[in-house]
This record gives C-alpha cells, sequence and structure tokens, in this order.
C-alpha cells in the first residue's frame, strides 16, 4: 500500500519536539511514517485506536499498561520494546523487528504477526487469543526465554520443537505431532499438561490433577509465575467452554486450601490473585450458563448420558445426587436408573422432581461443560406413533426450543444454583471432575402437565 493510503482518514501523530514521554495520553486514528522520532519513547498507559506505524522506529520503547486497539505496524523497528500489561486487539504486525523485547503479563487478541522476528525476545505470562504467527513469526518463539503463556484457538504456520519450551506453554503446536507424545502415570504435572495440550484439547480432569498435585507438593515459597500460568490455563479453558463451573468451584477449593498453607510461609498474595482469576472465570461460565437463550421449554423427564469412557455406577449415582442438589436443593427425587456399559450409558430420571425444561438444561451445563446436550420431545414421540398410516415424514424429534432460562444475573449476590452447586462439589468434588468430559446427552422432555411414556 501507497503512503497515501495509510494517511487516509488519520492525523499525523502529535509529536513533541524535545519530549519523548507520551505515558497516559489517548491517540485515536493517528498515522506516523518514515520516521524515528519515537525510538526510545515512553508509550506507558496510552490508549492507540485505528493508528498506523508505518516504516517507523519504536525501538527501546516502553508500552506498560498500553491498550493498542485496530492498530497496524508494517517494517517497524520494535527491538528492545517492552510489552507489560498491556492489551493489544485486532492489531496487525507486519515485517517488523520485535527482537531482545520483554513482554510480559500482556493480553493479545485476534492479533496477526506476519514474517516478523523475535529473537531473544523474553515473554512470559502472555495470553493469546483467536492470534494468528506466520509466515515465519513462529520462528522466534521456539526460545526458551518463551515461558507460562497460554494460546488459545491461535493459528501458526509452523510448530515448536524444543520440547522445554512446549512444556512450558500451554497450546503451543509442535513441529511433529510424535514430539507431543504424553503417557501419564498416577502424578501429572503442569509440565505435562502442556506437552498435551500441543496436540489437541486437554480435559478437565488432567488439568486439575496436575493443578492439585502442584499444589500439594507445594515445598516453601511457590514461584508467582506458576500460580499465575494456572490461572491462566484455567481462564483459557472457561473461555473455551472445555471446563464446567462445578470443576472450577473444584479448583476453588484446592487454591483455598494453599492459601491457608502459605499465610505463615509463602506468598499469599500470589495465591488470591489465581483465585480471583478462577473465580471470574466461575462467575463467567455460570452466567452464561444462566442466561442462556437456547435453553428449551417444557417439563424434563429423564435424561440419557453417553460417555466413550469407562464410568461406574457411584460415578453415574455422584452425578445424579449433583443434579438432584442444583435442581431440588437434595431432595433425592433426581435418580440414576440405569447404567451401560461398552460406552458408558447413564439414564436419570427426573419425574419425581417435577424440573422445567430449562432448568435441568441448565443445571447439566452447569456440571459437564462438554456434553453436547439435544432436546427429545416426547409430543414429538406421540404425534408419530399416532400418524403411522400417514405418509412418512422426516424425523423432527430432536428440537432446541428458543426460550430465555429464568435465572438470576450476577449481581451481588450468587444465584441459588450456583450456592447448591458447591453443596454438590463439597460432596462430590472429584468425582464429578471426572465426568466433566465429552458426552453426548439427550434431555427427553414432555409438555407441562403432559404425562409421560415409556418408550
Amino acid at each position: 500500500m501507497t503512503s497515501a493510503h495509510w494517511g487516509i482518514g488519520r492525523n499525523p501523530f502529535p509529536l513533541v519536539e524535545g519530549d519523548n514521554d507520551y505515558s497516559g495520553k489517548d491517540f485515536d486514528s493517528v498515522v506516523l511514517q518514515d520516521s524515528k522520532s519515537l525510538s526510545h519513547a515512553f508509550l506507558n498507559g496510552v490508549t492507540l485506536s485505528n493508528a498506523a506505524f508505518i516504516r517507523a522506529d519504536l525501538d527501546q520503547c516502553e508500552f506498560g499498561e498500553a491498550e493498542l486497539t485496530k492498530t497496524t505496524f508494517v517494517e517497524c523497528l520494535l527491538a528492545g520494546t517492552d510489552f507489560v500489561r498491556a492489551t493489544f486487539t485486532d492489531v496487525l504486525f507486519e515485517d517488523c523487528d520485535l527482537t531482545d523485547g520483554e513482554w510480559r503479563e500482556s493480553t493479545f487478541t485476534r492479533v496477526r504477526f506476519v514474517r516478523c522476528k523475535f529473537a531473544h525476545t523474553t515473554v512470559n505470562l502472555c495470553s493469546f487469543y483467536d492470534c494468528a504467527i506466520l509466515e515465519g513469526s513462529v520462528e522466534g518463539l521456539d526460545y526458551k526465554a518463551v515461558n507460562y503463556n497460554v494460546f488459545s484457538r491461535c493459528t501458526f504456520d509452523g510448530g515448536i520443537s524444543n520440547e522445554t519450551v512446549l512444556s512450558r506453554n500451554f497450546g503451543l503446536r509442535p513441529t511433529k505431532s510424535s514430539s507431543s507424545v504424553v503417557h501419564f502415570g498416577s502424578h501429572v504435572t503442569l509440565e505435562q499438561v502442556c506437552l498435551l495440550s500441543s496436540s489437541g484439547p486437554v480435559g478437565a480432569f488432567d488439568v486439575v490433577r496436575a493443578i492439585e498435585n502442584e499444589c500439594a507438593n507445594f515445598r516453601g515459597r511457590m514461584k508467582k509465575l506458576r500460580l499465575e500460568f494456572i490461572g491462566n490455563i484455567v481462564r483459557l479453558m472457561a473461555f473455551e467452554a472445555r471446563i464446567s463451573s462445578s470443576s472450577l468451584i473444584y479448583i476453588e477449593g484446592v487454591l483455598s486450601g494453599l492459601g491457608a498453607l502459605v499465610l505463615e510461609d509463602g506468598d499469599p498474595q500470589a495465591v488470591l490473585s489465581a483465585f480471583i482469576t478462577v473465580r471470574n472465570a466461575l462467575f463467567e461460565r455460570v452466567n452464561a450458563t444462566l442466561l442462556d437463550t437456547d435453553a428449551p421449554a417444557g417439563i424434563a423427564d429423564r435424561l440419557a448420558l453417553t460417555y466413550e469412557a469407562q464410568f461406574s455406577r457411584a460415578e453415574g449415582e455422584a452425578l445424579a445426587q449433583a443434579l438432584d442438589h442444583v435442581l431440588t436443593d437434595g431432595s433425592r427425587t433426581v435418580t440414576l436408573t440405569s447404567v451401560q456399559h461398552g460406552s458408558t450409558i447413564f439414564n436419570i430420571d427426573f419425574q419425581g422432581a417435577v424440573c422445567t425444561a430449562a432448568a435441568t438444561w441448565a443445571a447439566v451445563n452447569l456440571l459437564l461443560s462438554q456434553a453436547k446436550t439435544s432436546i427429545k420431545t416426547i409430543k414429538a414421540i406421540k404425534a408419530e406413533f399416532k400418524k403411522r398410516k400417514s405418509a412418512p415424514k422426516p424425523n423432527r424429534d430432536l428440537t432446541r426450543a428458543k426460550k430465555a432460562t429464568p435465572a438470576l444475573l450476577l449481581s451481588g449476590k450468587e444465584p441459588p444454583e450456583l450456592v447448591r452447586l458447591r453443596r454438590a462439589v463439597h460432596q462430590n468434588g472429584m468425582l464429578l471432575v471426572q465426568l466433566d468430559a465429552p458426552a453426548m446427552a439427550t434431555l427427553h422432555v414432555r409438555e407441562d402437565g403432559m404425562r409421560a411414556r415409556e418408550d
């Protein structure tokens, strides 16, 4: 693109002669081209929106706690520049030199790095969401100073070959899939979970076991980096809906127990920070579940839950008890009626509880983050039997009714569903974490006032 293109709709960056401190200022729709005026500048706390920097030198700059949105850097020198607790959203770095920098606790969302250099850049505790690292840029991440970062749904045009780097970052991609094969024993570590994440999705159970082991093996001052890393992994999995609210409550309990240990010897502030990260992720997941506009209408009749993994009847009983806690506050009217093995199928009955389908839908999603849930209406089944002599029609039993879920917003106090879910986790925490795995759930629903029919 020509120089004139970048100036369209933008004003020249307001350079101040003899002063390179722009900290705390807001810049909207500005452009800087073919300039060295911002070299060694202080840009801490700046806000940049719809800005463009073309062939500009921004080396040795400080972008501490800066916020950049819809900003473009093309052929820029950013060597030795620090991104500390900065936020980048919809930003493009193209043909830029980002070597020898320090990136720490920064968040990158929908950021594209194209033909960029990262050599000898320290990247710690950063979060990358829906980013693209393309055309050779990934080579700069294959460096041992890249530690404790998380990558969610990112695109890479290459992979990482260094096993140490793969084991210290969550969601990076290896050069070869075989390089990330992981065999878990009884003791699961964060490093093993990171290696597993490089080849595909990681289950909630493995992450929780790694967090538990990390906290159980606490000796003296636990490293703040690892605690923050734990919080960022959990937040990423909650963002991707790969960990349930019940599993998040369990992790809260693990961190709470660690916090009690470090009050006398350790870093309670670091534990508190990780705890708050998990608590925020929990509230976001609960709110999203209770405000799900796809929740069905009618009365819940029964639930058929199919896992490819093998689970015992005791685990099925734990799930039924948890649903009973959330839906009826422990009235013991939600029951496990049968367990089928091969693939494990749990059949859970709700007829004694008289629960709305919307409330049951929410309860299932609070407990199972990875269950693919479908609705089967009994009305549709009965209609099919009445019309046996008619011309066959497509089966429309599987539906999702568009009706808002009645729920309380998280304003000031916890909703009753969350209060009751906490009790369920207190009773059967680890069993519920184990069940937070991929599954197929079919919720059988009947219209209000309609009696259930046995198939």
